[in-house]
């Protein structure tokens, strides 16, 4: 597994912002082809290890390739609870993906492997 993202202040890969948790429903767009991660720009998806940590409240996350949020969910956690899922999400533009929390959390991308 190769760390694509981690909002975490300080935590690595520390060039890749934001460095914060997220607001309530806020959508962050997520690079799959950061910090050397081998995934293509025309990978058609990505399997990726979504951990939570350090939720305020109860709530989901949800990761899709693109567009508006399309009423699912990825994991499901409960207040202070860090947790972690492994799914399957297709890609968007360049391979990205979109992740969003209904809760204030801090949340990790994992990839584990790609597909094309």
């Amino acid at each position: 597994p190769v760390r694509v993202y981690d909002s975490r202040p300080g935590e690595a890969p520390t060039f890749i912002q934001p460095k914060s948790p997220t607001a309530v429903n806020e959508i962050r767009v997520i690079q799959t082809i950061a910090n050397f991660s081998g995934v293509p720009l025309s990978a058609n998806a990505v399997l990726i290890n979504l951990t939570i940590t350090g939720p305020q409240t109860r709530g989901f996350a949800a990761a899709w390739p693109t567009g508006p949020w399309p009423g699912t969910s990825s994991i499901n956690f409960a207040a202070g609870q860090d947790i972690a899922a492994t799914t399957l999400v297709g890609c968007g533009p360049s391979a990205s993906i979109q992740v969003l929390s209904n809760a204030v959390t801090n949340f990790v991308v994992d990839v584990i492997g790609y597909y094309e």
